[in-house]
């Protein structure tokens, strides 16, 4: 297969030679061709010969580099949407990534302080991922994580945001969801990697998650504050493990 070089480099020697052949024929038929088509079949006929000739010379020097533009730009327009598929996916689980969670943040904080609405976030942390890792090797962790990731894309709600921010760590971005709507998520996603073992190399294993809840203040001053809060909640539902806890600002009752 020839690489984009050589193929440039040939279609570089082809239209040279197009255009070679392009001003022999000007000048062998402004000389001679053409005055003798004038006598043979009048002057008329003769500038519609000159016109085709022209124009099919001029197509073919032109039609190969119009092709290889056509190429190079879809081409590039591929190369263009993997990289930016690369830039915002997390490779292994094919969820949203760090960097690009920590954009949405942003984006979706300004768009609630604006419109005056909630916005809650559920941090997800696989319980004893370690254990996993030691025992089993770093390619059954990353299967394990895969699963968890396709249980948890189930549970993605239109207008959710959910992305891997740490090792075995995700994250859910609810816009215009209050605690309660949060807490309800964040239940039901631990529910789901709870009745749903692994199955992997190494036989069948039970996964849980413990999750953490917290919902934007009107009193927080960026979206870290609500980060924060959300980790908060996590630590406290580490302690026991496969729970939810609800940062104690957001329970029902608090100020």
């Amino acid at each position: 297969m020839l690489d984009s070089g050589e193929v440039l480099r040939r279609l570089g020697l082809l239209q040279m030679l197009y255009a070679v052949v392009a001003a022999l024929m000007v000048v062998v038929g402004g000389d001679f061709l053409f005055p003798w088509l004038d006598r043979q079949i009048g002057i008329l006929f003769s500038d519609l010969v000159e016109v085709v000739v022209v124009t099919g010379l001029l197509y073919m020097i032109a039609f190969p580099q119009m092709r290889e533009l056509r190429r190079s730009i879809v081409s590039l327009e591929d190369l263009r949407m993997r990289l930016y598929a690369e830039s915002i996916l997390d490779a292994l689980t094919s969820l949203y990534n760090r960097r690009h969670f920590d954009r949405q943040i942003e984006e979706e904080w300004g768009r609630a302080r604006r419109y005056r609405q909630p916005v809650s976030l559920v941090l997800l942390d696989v319980d004893r991922f370690k254990t996993i890792n030691d025992q089993l090797g770093h390619p059954a962790g990353d299967a394990a994580l895969a699963h968890i990731a396709e249980r948890l894309s189930r549970r993605r709600r239109r207008g959710d945001f959910l992305a891997r921010i740490g090792g075995e760590e995700f994250a859910f971005l609810l816009p215009a969801a209050g605690a309660s709507a949060a807490r309800a998520l964040a239940e039901d996603c631990r529910r789901a990697i709870e009745c749903a073992p692994w199955s992997g190399d190494h036989g069948v294993r039970l996964m849980t998650v413990s999750c953490g809840v917290a919902t934007m203040h009107d009193s927080d001053a960026s979206p870290s504050d609500l980060m924060a809060r959300a980790d908060e909640a996590l630590y406290l539902a580490k302690r026991t493990r496969n729970t939810v806890v609800v940062h104690p600002d957001d329970e029902p009752g608090s100020l």
